[in-house]
């Protein structure tokens, strides 16, 4: 998670503990899930950035979600996984914070990141791009290009100019893997890449109206996010299964 998102959390804390409105903070966390035969989880490697105490929340609440252990040879077995989490801390009415917490997906994780660079030609140009790359994960963490697809037409020119420039990505990023009985599993995956070149600021005090903006419309959809709504109204979790040898059951 950003630490700008950690900031928030720590503020959105103490203006409650203060009694100042509190607005309810959203964000993206992550966590390793280990699975025994029976489906039992133990979740562990969650951001250290994040306060203990609110480390231990989220370990209880995904250890209480319902997993479909791996299966190799249609016996279920131990495995790992690692899930990607959307989390909420809002205000409750008696002046605490609530966490609301709820499954997004699982699979392999990032371990060594790279953004994909702008091609300089394309950017001069102006010329913006909206692809998905199609990999799998293999056993040893490496990404393997499986296909490359673009959500709207280009010139062959450019086309090719953002493939390259995904493959190159593709080769520098790794993943842990998923295990099944303690070895590794290659996985299935996707990324939407975007390539956008924002509107040009005419001055500082522009770029920060902008950016204000941005941030209160921003906390305006936090609000009503599914998280942030369950925060105050206990929503159920719905959980979302991808191409893993650990699934989340339906009824999480």
């Amino acid at each position: 998670m950003p630490l700008l998102a950690v900031t928030l959390l720590l503020s959105a804390t103490a203006s409650a503990a203060e009694g100042e409105q509190a607005r309810p903070v959203a964000f993206w966390t992550h966590a390793k899930a280990e699975l025994d035969a029976a489906g039992h989880v133990t979740i562990t490697s969650l951001d250290e950035r994040l306060p203990e105490e609110l480390r231990g929340s989220i370990a209880r609440q995904a250890s209480q979600w319902h997993f479909e252990p791996a299966r190799r040879d249609g016996i279920a077995v131990a495995g790992t996984t690692y899930l990607t989490m959307k989390a909420c801390l809002a205000p409750a009415a008696d002046g605490n914070v609530r966490l609301a917490l709820s499954y997004r997906s699982n699979g392999p994780r990032l371990d060594v990141q790279s953004a994909p660079a702008y091609p300089t030609e394309a950017f001069r140009a102006g010329i913006s791009a909206s692809l998905v790359a199609r990999y799998r994960v293999r056993a040893d963490g490496r990404a393997e290009l499986q296909d490359i697809q673009h959500r709207r037409r280009l010139p062959a020119t450019y086309r090719r100019l953002f493939d390259a420039s995904a493959k190159q990505w593709l080769a520098q990023i790794r993943y842990l893997p998923e295990q099944v009985e303690g070895q590794p599993v290659s996985t299935q995956m996707e990324t939407p890449l975007e390539f956008t070149i924002g509107p040009a600021a005419g001055s500082m005090a522009q770029a920060d109206r902008l950016f204000q903006k941005e941030q209160e419309q921003r906390q305006a959809r936090e609000a009503q996010s599914p998280e942030c709504l369950a925060a105050g109204q206990a929503l159920p979790e719905v959980p979302v299964a991808l191409d893993s040898p650990i699934r989340v059951s339906a009824g999480s």
